[in-house]
């Protein structure tokens, strides 16, 4: 593509310092001969379907226009003889040089691969054809030339503008075509759309698809283009169910655009106007109403001046009964997965989050969603210990073959100070191996240590001490100190607590242990227990009294959990 730039502009510049109109017919027929000689090595060569130095691309539009321009541009060349026959020498090879130039200009910005290209090459397409119009030299040449440059110049600032938008929109390095394509989709929806019409109207007028003065009409909707359909019947629903600031202004609709990690999923973009996210979570309910949708989760975005709603039409609902298949058991080193929201696959992750509370009220499907847990981590080679003060009711013979269990509070206490005693252990080989963690060990040394889980149906009734006398308050004050330490310590060392609970009492379960329970999940319950699980009401508001198996967790996620068959455990 540059041996071709380079010959084609060589051979217009030869052409304005003939001397004969022979010489001229001459310059000519080498400059076609060349854009021919060029087509054909596009074509046949083998350069079609290939890029040459970076910005340029050989595609099927632009090798089928080129085509087409090398034929226009010749007949125009050897066919502008009877207009041109009363201008002079002078005028007649400044109009053939500068229509070669014209062509090479036109070549370029078809196969260019790259924004800023492209550009430079409109830019001279502007130039050359300003000087066709001026070729004869006139007076009314050269108002009509000065008309041309400011509507051309005009049009091509204006996609000047526009690609500088698309270039911050995107923060792309390179304004490669493929480069930004791939970067739009995670771009501001508004910058984008501005972008575009800036880009749409500039080259628009530059290539005078429509005149200069219907450029103001469309700037002028470029705002109402720019918001939302909707954005009026979402501020007025947000505003009647009181969600708005202290001087009543309701959050502003931004943008609407398809998540791309989930494209079931619409993101609605708002500016809060003040109003923090806490106050959009109490009012989740009512939100979904207004906007008729129903919301997966709310999140602020970066900078935290944007509230991310993800959301699916209303008509949208869970299954009420979502078996377990053995498909569904994640790949990956230690995912386990709860079930499915309408956004798709709940999970977990306990090499990053490593503690879990499990909460609600009985039959709100609490146990079935534990033992779902613990199945997936006995089938990832994880070690398995569960404090069952029911005789075994909640977990039949299976278990106890698979499992380590303690029915006793002595039993516990002895179990914990197992888990603790293989902590100390664990820290001390980290020490003298220098790993940050126990997957970081394990890939260093080879051995493969298991991680450990603990699990308990009921926390609460294990650490109540209403009741107790002296001895069992100093047993349950050391099974609550190995708990803490555990949960302090666990995570780097493979040891994990999954505690679940369906009593709403704050003071029973621990502040250090609460604290450190990084992924919460609830189900069914009063406002009292969402509270001590989520920190919020979440739970109570957004979970239908009468749902099963239907939960949420700490950033908000609704999910129907699997409903895992012991009988094929």
């Amino acid at each position: 593509m540059i041996c071709y730039l380079i010959f084609s502009v060589l051979i217009a510049a030869a052409a304005f310092t003939v001397r004969r109109r022979s010489l001229l017919r001459l310059t000519g027929a080498a400059f076609y001969a060349v854009q021919a000689a060029f087509a054909v090595r596009i074509v046949a060569g083998g350069l079609y379907g290939e890029t040459s130095a970076v910005w340029f691309a050989f595609d099927a539009a632009g090798t089928l226009f080129y085509c087409l321009l090398c034929i226009v541009s010749a007949f125009a060349f050897f066919h502008s003889k009877a207009s041109l026959h009363d201008c002079d020498l002078r005028q007649t090879r400044t109009y053939a040089g500068l229509l070669m130039l014209l062509t090479t200009a036109i070549a370029g910005a078809y196969f260019a691969s790259n924004l800023a290209v492209t550009w430079i090459f409109l830019e001279a397409t502007t130039l050359c054809s300003a000087g066709i119009v001026y070729h004869r030299r006139t007076a009314q040449a050269l108002e009509a030339a000065w008309k041309y440059v400011f509507v051309c110049s005009t049009g091509i600032a204006m996609a000047y503008l526009g690609i500088l938008l698309l270039a911050a929109a995107t923060d792309c390095e390179s304004l490669d075509y493929a480069t930004v394509a791939a970067a739009a989709p995670g771009g501001s929806a508004l910058y984008l759309k501005t972008a575009f019409l800036l880009i749409l109207c500039g080259y628009s007028c530059k290539a005078e698809l429509f005149p200069l003065y219907t450029v103001g009409g469309i700037l002028a909707v470029l705002a109402l283009l720019g918001t939302p359909w909707g954005g009026k019947a979402a501020r007025e629903g947000l505003q009647k169910v009181g969600l708005v600031n202290h001087a009543g202004e309701a959050p502003v609709l931004i943008a609407k655009r398809q998540d791309t990690d989930n494209p079931r999923l619409t993101v609605w973009e708002f500016d809060p106007c003040g109003i923090p996210l806490g106050e959009w979570e109490d009012k989740r309910a009512r939100i979904e109403t207004a906007l008729n949708i129903t919301i997966a989760k709310m999140t602020w975005a970066e900078g935290r001046k944007i509230i991310c709603v993800y959301a699916v039409p209303a008509e949208s609902d869970f299954p009420a009964l979502l078996p377990w298949k053995d498909k569904y058991l994640s790949p990956d080193s230690f995912v386990l997965v709860l079930g499915e929201s309408l956004t798709g696959p709940v999970t977990v992750n306990l090499a990053n989050i490593p503690h879990i509370l499990l909460g609600g009220s009985t039959g709100s499907g609490k146990s079935v969603l534990l033992k779902l847990l613990l199945m997936q981590a006995v089938e990832k080679g994880a070690e398995v210990y569960i404090a069952d003060f029911k005789g075994g009711v909640d977990f039949p013979r299976v278990w106890r073959q698979k499992c380590h269990m303690c029915f006793r509070e002595d039993e516990l206490l002895h179990t914990l100070d197992q888990l603790t005693a293989v902590l100390e252990c664990r820290k001390k080989r980290l020490e003298e191996t220098e790993c940050k963690d126990l997957d970081t060990y394990n890939e260093a040394t080879g051995e493969g240590l298991p991680r450990l889980v603990f699990a308990c149906d009921e926390v609460a009734e294990m650490l109540d001490k209403t009741g107790a006398d002296n001895e069992r308050k100093k047993l349950l004050a050391q099974i609550e100190n190995k708990l803490s330490t555990i949960a302090r310590q666990g995570r780097a060392f493979g040891i994990h607590l999954i505690l679940a609970t369906q009593r709403p009492d704050a003071t029973i379960i621990p502040g250090q242990i609460r604290n450190n329970m990084d992924f919460r999940v609830c189900g069914r319950a009063d406002s009292v227990l969402s509270q001590i699980i989520l920190d919020n009401t979440s739970a109570a508001e957004q979970i239908p009294k009468d749902a099963r198996g239907r939960f949420i967790t700490g950033d908000g996620t609704v999910f129907q959990g699997y409903l895992f068959d012991e009988e094929r455990f």
